[in-house]
C-alpha cells in the first residue's frame, strides 16, 4: 500500500472524530513477517463525535476504490462458519447490502 496516498483519500473523507496518519511496520510472523509494510493508523481525535461502524466502512470502500484490482474478500471458513464470507458474519448480512457488490 502507499500509505500517504491512502491516508491523503481516507483524510479527504473528513470522517467525524478521527484523523489518519502514515504507519510503517515490520511483522515478526504470518504472511509479512520481516517485510516492511505501510498502512495507515487511525487516531481518534473527538470521542463524542466519532463513529466507529461508518468509519470501518468508509476505510473498506476507499481501499477497494484505490486497489481494485488486487482487492479480495477473504474466504471461508471464517471461525464456525465454512460457506459465507468472513465479511458477512462481521457485518451481519450480505455485502451487497453494504457494499453493493
Amino acid at each position: 500500500m502507499d500509505a500517504e496516498q491512502l491516508c491523503g483519500e481516507l483524510n479527504k473523507l473528513r470522517l467525524q472524530g478521527v484523523f489518519f496518519r502514515e504507519n510503517y511496520f515490520q511483522p515478526i510472523f504470518h504472511k509479512f513477517a520481516g517485510e516492511l509494510c505501510a498502512g495507515a493508523q487511525l487516531h481518534v481525535i473527538d470521542r463524542e463525535t466519532f463513529q466507529p461502524f461508518i468509519t470501518g466502512l468508509q476505510i473498506i470502500k476507499r481501499i477497494r476504490e484505490i486497489y481494485h484490482e488486487r482487492f479480495q474478500w477473504k474466504q471461508p471458513p471464517y471461525e464456525y462458519e465454512w460457506k459465507r464470507l468472513p465479511i458477512e458474519i462481521l457485518i451481519g448480512g450480505p455485502i451487497e447490502s453494504v457494499f453493493g457488490d
